[in-house]
């Protein structure tokens, strides 16, 4: 009898998660997966026959109204609330499934200002709701977090968890007591590359994010769209086509691709086309990975760009992604977000040219998997 396994994952039509979803399904073809997720994932992975699309708990109407006044005036007693429906959820599940799931990257992170965590809520329900289930976190990073008490918390946690596999060596480390917890590098990094795929000369692709609401980081979006659009016309002028690329609409990188081609002059204009992910993952893939030069800012970008042997550039705006840059002891270069301001373009230009980063993780990235293959395969 083939084993059911449940999966939580960040199903917002995110590219780089969308791909960890697609690494996981086909790792495991006879296995039946229960994803959480919207009706559009039946889109996406309409071909993908062991894949299921199950709908999230939802309070009812009267518990809407509820709640909506229990968030203004009470934090503990809403939070209680909204554990109940997830560890209500959970436990309906428990006698139908193998495993639990919990696959994605940025998925463990502390906003400095938010009243409370419904991430983690929902983390407390699954310890408690799949009581006696295996259960597995794969392809995250820890942070940013701010408390201390942010942190001790998920000790707690994932010491209620058979395996924890991060994709960096910063947040295995926060957990080094815990002997569950691993590191491996990204997931993405196993992916076959199609070796059809072939670089059209003249090339250069910009994956863009919108900052415009993040309250750290929103102080530099001016900076960054100046830079981006400052390059686009340096790369036209010299006969390139352009791509600029959304990984994520619902992050806002459409957004800022707008405002970015608003800028541009008529003549760069006719040089850039816009690339959207919307769900086309080969299609998506087969266009980025033409692209001879690629201007990073998504971590996936940067990723798929070294699968992809680019002369890639990343442009970091977290910790996240110089922290796999130093696991990958990467001797590129490479600007932080903050420095938008600091470098002129053509010393920019001169860079990319070297910086293209032979990278050969498929095996160890397969480690993410180690202890699922004992219950799956």
């Amino acid at each position: 009898m083939s084993k059911t396994v449940l999966v939580r994952a960040y199903t917002s039509c995110n590219l780089g998660d969308d791909l960890f979803i697609k690494i996981l399904i086909e790792r495991y073809p006879g296995v039946k997966f229960e994803l959480i997720a919207g009706e559009k994932y039946k889109q996406i992975f309409i071909k993908h026959t062991n894949l299921n699309i199950i709908q999230q708990p939802e309070f009812n109407s009267m518990q809407r109204i509820l709640n909506k006044i229990l968030y203004k005036y009470s934090n503990s007693l809403f939070a209680y609330s909204y554990y109940k429906l997830w560890y209500h959820f959970f436990k309906s599940k428990r006698k139908h499934i193998d495993a639990y799931i919990l696959i994605g990257g940025s998925i463990f992170w502390q906003s400095q200002d938010e009243k409370l965590n419904t991430r983690t809520i929902i983390n407390h329900a699954t310890i408690t709701g799949l009581k006696c289930i295996p259960k597995f976190v794969v392809g995250a990073n820890f942070g940013p977090f701010f408390e201390k008490k942010y942190l001790d918390r998920y000790k707690s946690i994932f010491n209620r968890f058979d395996d924890v596999c991060f994709r960096d060596l910063y947040s295995k480390q926060l957990f080094n007591e815990l002997p569950n917890v691993r590191f491996a590098p990204d997931i993405v990094f196993q992916m076959q590359v199609n070796p059809g795929y072939n670089k059209i000369p003249k090339t250069v692709g910009f994956s863009v994010m919108d900052f415009s609401e993040n309250k750290k980081l929103f102080q530099y979006e001016d900076a960054f769209i100046r830079l981006v659009t400052h390059l686009i016309e340096f790369y036209s002028k010299s006969s390139y086509i352009i791509y600029l690329c959304s990984f994520c609409k619902t992050e806002g990188d459409e957004r800022c691709a707008e405002k970015i081609y608003t800028n541009l002059s008529p003549d760069a204009q006719l040089h850039t086309k816009k690339k959207f992910y919307e769900g086309n993952i080969p299609q998506f893939l087969e266009m980025l990975s033409g692209i001879e030069i690629l201007f990073a800012t998504r971590f996936h970008a940067m990723v798929l760009g070294m699968l992809f042997k680019q002369k890639v550039f990343p442009i970091t705006y977290s910790e996240k992604m110089t922290n796999v840059l130093s696991d990958l002891k990467f001797k590129g270069k490479f600007l932080k977000l903050e420095e938008c301001n600091q470098l002129q373009i053509i010393e920019i230009v001169k860079n990319v040219e070297n910086n293209q980063f032979d990278v050969n993780m498929r095996e160890k990235a397969m480690e993410h998997f180690s202890k699922l293959d004992e219950l799956l395969l």
